[in-house]
């Protein structure tokens, strides 16, 4: 065991001055002398039966370095042990003292997890704050059912209109010349729905089949490759075929088939329920933000500052993956990234927040996932047309991850239903706020 001295530079960062003595040094050398001899050729000898001294008088300062280096974390973890600290993030070494036979010495900072002390986390008061569905709402989540069963048929007749689903013929130019891959043949192409070029969508609409026509668009200045962005460009299309959607009329018999319900009254009213479930879980989440930082203002305790800032990062990261960032681009532009980030960092000290005092009253209160609790959750957790979540029946990584997941979800509900239980909560129902652009509509 390492001698350790340890002196608190924050409440979160300690100074850590240890010493490794030179019987452990000896012992990694001795070790990396017998890895040698296995390894190295010197004539006259087999490998495995070269004298210690020859290896020693060739390799020593070399074994010797390698020790010291291997020495020092572990001699850093069986300090970090033997203090019971929570380290957060690489520590800083530096201060490294090597002086013949005496103890290798030397320094690590290190930023650390303080205990989490709570002692008051019963008897608020919550509101659960819940938007109340709207007839209107559930009309259009059943018509987005609706018309999830529709079904693409050509039509003919008529010129292309929004909602179309065209198929196309297209060669892209720009200052003249062709644009590297800018030729498509028979793509499809659903007018209005944004997935193209804005101009160029536009520009199909009206037109009838067989139909050739040029079209002046521009590419986004934040398009994917940057020999585009911004460009002006020329398309030559060709419209081949128009398809508009044949949406199902909603009947009993309908309903009964596709969605397992009665009726059409009874499919709405599930719809309902569902969307009620959804609001309600959506104000649980705001609410468990809330409970836990009442709890943290109630129990203030210290934390690294550096776990915020991770957690914003990995927030970005994820973030602008989702939006269509390669990892590239993210790396490339340092400034977006910067911007991301910047954004989220009061959800990640939210977050952070959480989940320290979510670890910390699980242990205070033993909450727990039983296997009974795992296997509850997945065998009730169906979806509309009636398939459980199935249990892995072997243990590989994927499946692991798998059932840690619902882990995690069931120790979030335990301890939900704990803090609900031993404190005051209401629910509110709400109407939906009205967001910017409603508010401009009106």
């Amino acid at each position: 065991m390492p001698t350790i001295e340890a002196k608190d530079v924050s409440p979160c960062k300690k100074e850590l001055v240890i010493e490794v003595s030179p019987d452990i040094i000896n012992e990694e050398v001795n070790k990396i002398f017998k890895r040698l001899g296995n390894e190295i050729n010197v004539p006259g000898f087999r490998k495995g039966k070269i004298p210690v001294h020859i290896i020693k008088r060739k390799y020593g300062p070399h074994a010797q370095e390698e020790a010291i280096n291997q020495s020092i974390p572990k001699a850093y973890a069986e300090a970090v042990k033997e203090l019971g600290l929570t380290p957060v993030g690489d520590p800083v070494i530096d201060k490294v003292e090597v002086d013949g036979e005496k103890p290798v010495r030397f320094s690590a900072t290190v930023e650390h997890l303080p205990p989490v002390d709570l002692k008051n986390y019963k008897g608020f008061k919550f509101e659960w704050k819940i938007v109340k569905i709207t007839d209107e709402e559930v009309d259009r989540e059943v018509a987005r059912f609706q018309e999830g069963h529709s079904e693409l048929e050509s039509v003919s007749g008529r010129c292309a209109e929004k909602g179309d689903y065209v198929i196309i013929d297209f060669e892209g130019f720009t200052d003249g010349k062709p644009i590297a891959g800018g030729v498509g043949k028979g793509l499809q192409v659903c007018l209005g729905a944004g997935g193209f070029l804005p101009e160029l969508e536009a520009g199909i609409i009206g037109m009838s089949l067989g139909d050739r026509k040029e079209i002046e668009a521009v590419f986004p200045e934040e398009y994917r490759s940057k020999d585009l962005a911004g460009k002006k460009a020329l398309f030559k299309v060709i419209l081949n075929e128009i398809k508009a959607k044949n949406i199902p009329e909603l009947t009993d018999s309908f309903v009964k088939e596709h969605f397992k319900e009665e009726n059409l009254a009874a499919f709405k009213a599930s719809i309902r329920k569902d969307l009620e479930k959804r609001e309600e879980e959506a104000g649980k989440l705001d609410l468990r933000d809330n409970m836990f930082l009442k709890i943290f203002e109630a129990n203030h305790f210290d934390f690294p500052e550096s776990l915020i800032e991770s957690q914003a990062r990995m927030m970005a990261y994820n973030s602008m993956r989702q939006i269509g960032f390669s990892e590239e681009m993210i790396k490339k532009d340092a400034e977006k990234f910067q911007h991301f980030k910047e954004s989220l960092l009061s959800t990640a000290r939210t977050s952070v927040l959480s989940q320290l005092i979510r670890e910390r009253l699980k242990e205070l209160e033993s909450i727990e996932v039983k296997e009974e609790d795992l296997a509850e959750a997945l065998n009730s957790g169906a979806d509309r047309f009636g398939k459980p979540f199935p249990m892995p029946r072997s243990r590989g990584k994927e499946d692991e991850a798998y059932l840690d997941y619902h882990r995690s979800r069931i120790i979030d509900d335990k301890i939900f239903e704990f803090l609900e239980s031993n404190n005051n909560v209401e629910k509110v129902y709400i109407d939906r706020p009205k967001n910017i652009s409603d508010n401009e509509n009106t």
